[in-house]
């Protein structure tokens, strides 16, 4: 798992080498059930030492398999327009991306005829004057 983690957070160039993010997650899924079981057994059977340990790790695994069946459900098996959706990465880097995607960069042109078109008339004329002196 910590593992696939570094992978992905190097970046796109790595990203179509984790194909084995879904296979992870049933991994993990199947390790919560058995934390589960071995918990039950634990608590039914009386094992006194571990008890509330047990009960604990119990409600903790429960958490986590209800958890990740739900990022599951929502990553693998919910189809729009016949492909699976795939989260893309955290939050902040969708946002960010749908940001630039929605504002593109001016050019440098630009952005001088806007400053200059916000700028007072007698301000222009005084940098026209500064910059205008050769030295």
């Amino acid at each position: 798992m910590y593992l696939y983690y570094l992978l992905a957070a190097m970046g796109p160039r790595v990203r179509p080498y984790l194909w084995w993010k879904k296979y992870l997650t049933k991994l993990q899924m199947a390790q919560f059930i058995t934390m589960m079981i071995h918990a039950s057994v634990s608590v039914v059977t009386g094992c006194q030492a571990g008890a509330p340990l047990m009960r604990i790790i119990l409600v903790m695994a429960a958490i986590f398999q209800i958890l990740f069946t739900d990022f599951y459900i929502k990553a693998y098996l919910n189809r729009t327009s016949g492909k699976t959706k795939k989260i893309a990465g955290p939050v902040f880097c969708n946002t960010l991306n749908n940001f630039q995607q929605q504002r593109p960069t001016p050019s440098p042109i630009l952005l001088h005829q806007k400053i200059n078109s916000e700028m007072k008339e007698e301000d222009q004329g005084e940098i026209r004057h500064r910059y205008s002196k050769v030295d």
